[in-house]
């Protein structure tokens, strides 16, 4: 072959910079996305797990975890790929079905209802996602009592929704609406918060309370509205 043919040929096999740097784009976006579907098959193995044994997250071993992870399965060590302990399986599987549940709820105060509804729309949310995510929560408020770090982490979950209740609050006091703010306000919010995460956490383990959601949820919201100083 003609040497300058050959040399044409070769050049021509040789991608250009932008080229290769697309290809380590595709590639890590590929990786990136089969990362995250193993994630989220590791997420179901466990929240499975919970839900048809009613397990502790204590009680659970990794390996049950690895073998219900996608349709095959996969190793105990390909676990820790991903993951270094089954409580950061468990707190990255709560923070995406929160944020998924979450994702459409606009938690903001609506110029357009009272205080009152605003408070009522908060707490009608909360307990459809303790609802609708019941094992997971229930396993995840446990974790949180094991140790600081993990209450720590729990506490970030509700950090968005004190922001904005108390920016409400403050909204609602320039508006006539709550009169008397309390004096640290961070601190009434936070415990606003708690105590309904506190109920949720009531009525998804206790039978009796599960049939009486409709008085649970009156209950929290006048609680709230009072605690945050509307006086109802």
């Amino acid at each position: 072959m003609d040497p300058s043919a050959t040399a044409t040929l070769a050049a021509m096999s040789v991608p250009t910079r932008g080229e290769t740097a697309q290809r380590r784009r595709e590639s890590a976006d590929s990786t990136s996305s089969q990362r995250l579907v193993r994630r989220e098959q590791i997420h179901s193995a466990l929240l499975a797990i919970i839900e048809t044994t009613g397990k502790s997250l204590g009680e659970i071993q990794l390996s049950e975890i690895a073998a219900g992870a996608g349709p095959t399965g996969i190793s105990p060590a390909s676990v820790y790929t991903y993951y270094a302990s089954k409580e950061d399986i468990l707190r990255d599987a709560v923070e995406a079905r929160v944020t998924a549940s979450l994702a459409d709820f606009d938690a903001r105060f609506r110029r357009t209802e009272s205080f009152g509804e605003y408070i009522s729309r908060i707490v009608d949310r909360v307990m459809a996602m303790w609802n609708d995510n019941a094992a997971l929560l229930r396993s995840a408020a446990g974790l949180a009592a094991s140790s600081p770090e993990h209450q720590r982490w729990w506490q970030t979950l509700f950090s968005p929704w004190v922001t904005e209740i108390r920016v409400a609050v403050e909204e609602a006091r320039t508006a006539g609406e709550v009169p008397t703010v309390p004096g640290d306000l961070e601190m009434m919010v936070t415990v606003s918060a708690w105590a309904v995460a506190s109920s949720c956490q009531q009525l998804v383990t206790t039978p009796e309370l599960a049939e009486r959601q409709d008085l649970v949820r009156e209950t929290l919201t006048l609680t709230c509205r009072r605690t945050l100083g509307d006086p109802c």
